[in-house]
């Protein structure tokens, strides 16, 4: 039966032209986290390291790179020629940064209704220091339940402003 065992006959210096690699770089290079890319190693899936005598250290020469890669390729183990499947990494969150969140805020509140616009800016002008518009929308759905639509607009202003300042002078009460 003929060996199953990946070869590196491709050459090295077309996929990884550095010598040696670290441990994290080779998980990275195959697409697998390094705890995932350890237990690989510990089944024999993937070819050992060898390590540098004087660090110590585990690292992958180009030929160990290319068969590491020809494995992940062919999905066929490297000690026992197993057939292996490997799923595709999940895609990470994309984490959203603070000014990225500013401008969302800013859109958000471009995005509201002309009714909400017209309360905050009828309370601005009633003297409330820039109401925000999530305390503004509760404090709507606080003081009508059942919804404003057969509610004048002053009377849903005069009700809002009302709430909120009642709900501000018993927070600050205690004080």
């Amino acid at each position: 039966m003929p060996d199953s065992r990946p070869t590196s006959a491709s050459t090295p210096s077309d996929s990884c032209p550095r010598a040696v690699v670290s441990v994290s770089e080779m998980s990275r290079m195959l697409g697998f986290s390094r705890s995932r890319f350890y237990q690989l190693l510990a089944r024999g899936t993937f070819p050992q390291p060898v390590y540098l005598l004087r660090t110590r250290r585990p690292v992958f020469t180009a030929e160990l790179q290319a068969v590491c890669l020809e494995v992940r390729r062919r999905g066929l183990g490297f000690s026992d020629g197993e057939p292996i499947i490997f799923y595709e990494r999940r895609m990470p969150t994309p984490r959203i940064s603070r000014a990225q969140k500013k401008t969302s805020k800013k859109t958000a509140s471009h995005s509201l209704d002309e009714a909400t616009k017209r309360l905050i800016d009828g309370l601005k002008q009633l003297g409330m220091a820039d109401p925000k518009p999530s305390v503004v929308m509760t404090a709507v759905a606080d003081s009508f339940p059942d919804g404003t639509q057969d509610v004048e607009p002053g009377a849903v202003l005069a009700a809002v402003f009302r709430h909120l300042k009642q709900r501000d002078s018993g927070e600050n009460h205690g004080r």
